[in-house]
This record gives structure tokens, C-alpha cells and sequence, in this order.
């Protein structure tokens, strides 16, 4: 994509979306807000006015973010510019997960860990890099599904110099079989596999409990009720460990982001829309059953974790 500035960014967004308008009439109310978002954030002011007095009236269920349109060249444009936010050490947006995830390794000893909705796998390149500086010697594998060939792309980069500790292979759709092939194989280095599979038809393919974890960072939050019935129908009859990282709702974590990405438009887009769509933190106390949940102020995020197996 040629590089723009802030201003040429945000006008070339609006046309896209106005031309999508034109086209994509089942979206037509997410297709506004997103126009209505774009456009005040031509400005300061008319964007915080935008947030004080249109945000809050917003309907969370029926808003989509520009990454979920057919916009392939803003989706690329949001990935990379999230991968640089979770690589900072403040506010350490994804430390809690990979905090998590390394934890979980070294107590369970898993072989399989998949990432639902893997976008750039920055969070595994960070608990790879961790398990490296440890001198942890046993072989995982590590599933990333994702629908998006862009996003299949971004990842494959973001993996680029751990070439000495993980053999990449790409596949249009994961099998028990190329599972059990991988986990024959005697090598010492971590196997990636980048993958296109049907997130929501993955139990039909795979035997209950085939992966040690599933996990999902900032992605559950882009699903409407049905499928977030469905993501948990198959990740809990396939992992023996879920976790799930996202968003919870509170204003006031509008504010960071609204002048830390100010000039990341597709970016700020992201994480504005997704705090709006975010649940409660008494809706997520409401779901703990089993699992158990924390809460991280700092980066106004959660983790919640099940286990269906010790």
C-alpha cells in the first residue's frame, strides 16, 4: 500500500466504505457508523463529540468494524499496526496472555497449542521467543486458523528470525492426519502450521480433546451470539484447556487508545469499536462455571480460562 498520511488515509477509508454502501445493503447500519466514525475523526473535536454523544447510542450487536468488510488492504493495514502495539512493553497489551500461555507449557507439558482467529501471531512469536530464552527443549506444535490469506501473509512475516527454533508449514485446512504426521516427526525445532480451516465445523474433523490448548486473543468479540455459542460448542469439545483474551467494557479505556493510535485510523477504528462491543465485567462473571477469571485494568482486558482435563 503506498503511504499516506492521516488525513489521505481516512478519506480513502470513507470512499471505500461509501462505494461498499452502494453494494452491501445487508450491512447498511454497520456501513454508517463506521462513515460516521471516519468522518469525525477528520477532527479533535467533532471526534470527541462523536464519542461523548454517537457512541454510546450505538447498538454493539449490530456493529461490525472495518476490518470485517471485503477491505483486504485495511485489514493488512490493521494487523501491522497491531502487532507493533502488542510488541511495546507498555501497556503490554497481550502480557497476560502470553503470561498465560508460557505458564500453562511449562506446567502441563502439551504438545498441541491453536490459536482461533490467529491474526499475526504475535503472541506466538512471543512465547516462542520466552521458551527459547528459557531453554525449553520439547517440541510444540502451534495451530494458526484464520479465513484471511492477508492475514496468513502478515503472520508468515511477523515469524520471520525465529527460523532456528520453528519450521513453518502452510496448509488450506488442518487434519488429524497431517496432526498425527507432525507429531511422528523427530525434530527438534517448534512446528507452525498456518492453516484456513472453518473454525465453527472444526469438531467434525477432529477427535474430542485432539488439542492440549485453544486459545483466542481479540477475537471472540467480532462474533455474533450464535457463533459464540458455536466457537465454545467446538473448543470445548476439542481442547483440554480454553482461553479466551479479549476487550471488557469500560468507558474510560476509550480514552488511551483515542490519543495513543490517534494516527493509526483502521487501528484506533479497532479498538474503539471493540470496547463498544466488549461485555460487562459482570456479563463475563455470569459465564464462570468451571473457569476462572481475571480482569487487567492496565490494559483493560480478561482472561478467562477453562479446563476440562488435569
Amino acid at each position: 500500500m503506498i503511504r499516506m498520511n492521516r488525513k489521505e488515509m481516512i478519506a480513502v477509508i470513507i470512499r471505500d466504505l461509501e462505494l461498499l454502501r452502494e453494494k452491501e445493503s445487508f450491512a447498511g447500519y454497520a456501513i454508517d457508523e463506521n462513515l460516521a466514525f471516519f468522518k469525525a475523526s477528520q477532527s479533535a473535536t467533532a471526534y470527541i463529540i462523536w464519542l461523548l454523544f454517537r457512541a454510546p447510542k450505538i447498538a454493539p450487536e449490530r456493529l461490525l468494524e472495518l476490518t470485517d468488510f471485503p477491505l483486504p488492504e485495511w485489514v493488512r493495514e490493521m494487523h501491522e499496526g497491531l502487532i507493533e502495539i502488542e510488541r511495546r512493553k507498555f501497556p503490554g497489551l497481550i502480557k497476560p496472555l502470553v503470561n498465560d500461555i508460557v505458564e500453562f507449557i511449562f506446567q502441563k507439558n502439551p504438545r498441541i497449542l491453536v490459536n482461533f482467529g490467529c491474526g499475526g501471531m504475535e503472541a506466538e512469536r512471543q512465547v516462542i521467543e520466552r521458551l527459547k530464552e528459557s531453554g525449553y527443549q520439547k517440541r510444540l506444535i502451534f495451530g494458526g486458523v484464520d479465513k484471511s490469506l492477508v492475514v496468513k501473509e502478515i503472520a508468515r512475516a511477523n515469524l520471520r528470525g525465529l527460523e532456528d527454533v520453528i519450521d513453518i508449514y502452510e496448509v488450506e485446512e488442518l487434519t488429524q492426519d497431517f496432526l498425527y504426521r507432525l507429531l511422528a516427526i523427530d525434530n527438534a525445532k517448534h512446528a507452525v502450521v498456518l492453516c484456513q480451516n472453518d473454525i465453527f465445523e472444526m469438531d467434525k474433523s477432529f477427535n474430542e480433546r485432539s488439542f492440549d490448548l485453544i486459545f483466542y486473543s481479540m477475537f471472540r468479540h467480532h462474533l455474533s451470539e450464535s457463533l459464540k455459542a458455536s466457537l465454545d460448542r467446538v473448543a470445548f469439545s476439542l481442547a483440554k484447556a480454553v482461553i479466551e483474551y479479549d476487550n471488557y467494557k469500560g468507558w474510560w479505556h476509550l480514552i488511551p487508545p483515542s490519543i495513543a493510535i490517534w494516527n493509526k485510523p483502521p487501528l484506533l477504528n479497532g479498538a474503539i469499536f471493540s470496547r463498544l462491543k466488549a461485555p460487562r465485567r459482570q456479563e463475563l462473571s455470569g459465564r464462570m462455571c468451571s473457569a476462572s477469571l481475571k480482569f487487567f485494568m492496565k490494559t483493560g482486558t480478561y482472561l478467562l480460562k477453562h479446563t476440562f482435563e488435569h
